[in-house]
Order: C-alpha cells, then structure tokens, then sequence
C-alpha cells in the first residue's frame, strides 16, 4: 500500500467519521475490541498464507521476479493495514473517555442547525472495518495467483 493511498484512506475515513458522527455518539468499545479480534485472525491467516507459498517449481525468473513482488506488496498491505488497526485501537483506548475530540457547531443567525461532535470510536471502527474487508479482497487476491501459478507450471511442463 502506497503512502498516496494511506494517505486518501485516511482522509476517506476522517470525512466518513465526521458524517457518521452524527448519528453514532455513543461509545463502543465492546464493538471495537470484537472488531480488532477480528482484524487480528484475518492478520495471522492472511500472513500464514502468505508466508505458505510454494515457488520451488517455477523455472522463469521473469515470472517468478513477478510474483515475489505480488507476494511482497500483499504482505506490506497486509501489515501496514494492521499496524494502522492496531494504532487505532490503542489510541481509542487511551483516549476512550474522551468519545468526542472535536465539535463543530453549525448555526445560521442564531438558529441551529446542525452539531457535528467527531467521534474517535467511529473512526477507529471504520479503519478496522476497511482492514476487514482489504483482508478479504486480498484473500481472495492470493487464491488467484495461486491459480495462476498452478496453470503457469502446467504450461512449462
């Protein structure tokens, strides 16, 4: 994962979690702690899959320079999203009396329109939700390069 699109994830949940704050101004850190349990399984599966890939039978360099380097940008994904999960949980939890950082009052000659209170829970939560679902796509990601794989040492044969 590139620092440009850490970089836009953050921003994208930053944004959501000020909308979302809206609605969900409550704390929920039963939900948080079942969530980074969650995150931390889909880690080490993600990792242990991973670490299990075979390439002892692929003889073309080009193909297999490739698919090390697929190999290797899934791993940093995978840590670099679980580094940012886990940074995320333990500030919520260092900061969980403190539900609400920010708050932006929005009024129109006197009347009030709208409060908008910044929640860290949600945000967190949308970080750990997103790793999910990164966790998933690259599961799946990994299953087909190994299909390729398999089809690519069918083909030299």
């Amino acid at each position: 994962m590139t620092k440009k699109k850490i970089c836009i994830l953050m921003i994208t949940i930053a944004v959501l979690s000020l909308i979302l704050s809206i609605w969900m101004k409550t704390d929920m850190q039963f939900l948080l702690s079942t969530i980074f349990t969650i995150n931390g399984i889909m880690f080490s599966i993600g990792l242990g899959l991973i670490s299990s890939f075979n390439l002892q039978g692929i003889k073309n360099k080009s193909y297999l320079r490739d698919i090390r380097s697929n190999i290797a940008n899934v791993r940093n994904s995978f840590i670099w999203l679980f580094v940012l999960s886990s940074i995320s949980f333990i500030l919520t939890n260092i900061f969980k009396n403190l539900i609400t950082v920010y708050s932006l009052n929005i009024e129109f000659t006197n009347i009030h329109i709208v409060e908008i209170d910044f929640n860290v829970s949600v945000c967190s939560l949308l970080l750990m939700s997103y790793s999910i679902a990164y966790f998933i796509y690259n599961f799946i990601e990994i299953q087909n390069l190994n299909n390729s794989i398999v089809d690519r040492l069918l083909e030299e044969e």
